[in-house]
């Protein structure tokens, strides 16, 4: 019974939650791989496991906010986001749901919001439970890990060491990993750097072969702007996380982990895409998208983009412009304003000298600086799920870290 008991404790079952299960009205996920390494599958309604225990969360608090009157997320940054992008976005389908007569504005306004089902995980992890944010952080990170493991397992028994580069299979034998090549390896770089104070600190050595998994995972994924964003956050470790020691050690490993890697998979694995140097220029055909966006741009669509309709049904590939797009400058203000409390975040906690609360944000914000500059993470159920929940979380360690600190100067003054 101890023993039960000291297992609960030490290990957080709840990062089940975040299992990369996706479920369609099909059944499970199954993608397909062509010989080039393209994956195919269904597409549409595709949901994650953490969308529905999101949803479930969400009409729990609202149960609870019907009783009690009041919302029960201490994030009070994120909540006046939350309720400022659902206020302006909901407007602004609505009127084009009334200009138009067409209802797809809706669709498209309901889509964008069901990655609030992040911040419901988050207020039941870290709120209701109590549930140490760092440790989860880093459990979740393992899991990935295991999961990275099993997934490079599958794959062997279907293509060998074809594994190791972009014919990768998406699966982990009972299912299979849904966006692989598009938002999945964003996630994975992510993860693995919110779960890296943790793994410092509970692991020590561990954390080479740990980093190494992830960067070797992320290369045969050949996503270029995952790895970009990996290096980045790395650099942000290097200088913010990591000691004199480990410091060496990482770039001696890198260096033996790069030459190991090119010894025996050649120099392809590593340069990958990248040897495409057109694609590299126009980042994938991404920069015509983006100036497609303002031809015949008038003032109605600056204040209301196109009222929802995605006119052209061409993602922007671009969080920013993508909202611009949908709902105008109006619908983009309520994003900045996020970026802007992220960016309050890492000031007062540079100032405060909150090295690891500075860290997490920082690390956030390559991802608003990279992944929502290629790809628009928040429109998408998979990958926003994951941005708010991290987003939340942090501002809910930085109300605890404050309250923590209250209630000492407060213990403080009463001894005087």
């Amino acid at each position: 019974m101890q023993l039960s008991k000291r297992l609960h404790k030490n290990v957080y079952w709840e990062v089940l939650f975040f299992l990369p299960l996706f479920i369609t009205p099909q059944g499970l996920y199954q993608s397909i791989a062509t010989e080039d390494g393209l994956h195919l599958g269904d597409s549409g309604l595709v949901f994650p496991i953490y969308f529905f225990i999101g949803s479930f969360l969400f009409l729990y608090v609202l149960m609870l906010f019907i009783k009690e009157k009041k919302i029960f997320i201490l994030s009070s940054e994120i909540k006046k986001v939350v309720l400022c992008i659902g206020t302006v976005g909901f407007f602004i389908a609505s009127t084009g749901v009334i200009i138009y007569s067409d209802i797809n504005a809706y669709v498209r306004f309901v889509q964008m919001i069901t990655g609030f089902a992040g911040l419901f995980i988050s207020w039941y992890l870290f709120e209701y439970k109590k549930l140490d944010i760092e440790k989860f952080f880093g459990q979740l990170g393992l899991m990935y890990f295991w999961i990275i493991i099993i997934n490079y397992l599958y794959s062997f028994t279907e293509v060998g060491l074809a594994s190791f580069g972009r014919a990768l299979r998406p699966s982990l034998g009972l299912f299979d990993i849904y966006q692989t090549h598009v938002y999945y390896p964003f996630i994975l770089t992510t993860v693995l750097y919110m779960s890296l104070p943790y793994i410092m600190k509970r692991y020590k050595w561990f954390i080479y072969p740990y980093i190494g998994l992830y960067f070797l995972n992320l290369l045969s994924w050949q996503v270029r702007g995952a790895i970009i964003s990996f290096l980045l956050m790395l650099l942000i470790a290097f200088f913010v996380k990591f000691k004199v020691l480990q410091k060496v050690n990482i770039i001696l490993f890198s260096i033996l982990f790069l030459c190991l890697l090119i010894y025996n998979f050649g120099l392809e694995l590593i340069v990958g895409r990248f040897d495409n140097t057109s694609g590299v220029q126009s980042l994938s055909g991404r920069t015509d998208i983006w100036k497609s966006v303002f031809e015949d741009f008038y003032m109605v669509d600056f204040l209301f983009g196109d009222f929802y309709q995605d006119i052209d049904g061409i993602t922007a590939h671009n969080q920013y412009l993508e909202f611009l797009s949908l709902g105008g400058v109006l619908l983009l203000l309520a994003l900045l304003t996020t970026l802007f409390y992220l960016l309050v975040f890492i000031w007062s906690n540079f100032q405060k000298r909150e090295i690891n609360l500075l860290y997490f944000g920082l690390i956030l914000l390559i991802q608003w600086i990279v992944d929502f500059n290629v790809n628009v993470p928040i429109s998408n159920t998979n990958p926003a799920i994951f941005a708010w929940f991290y987003l939340n979380s942090i501002f809910v360690m930085l109300n605890i870290n404050e309250n923590k600190n209250l209630e000492k100067n407060e213990r403080s003054f009463k001894s005087l």
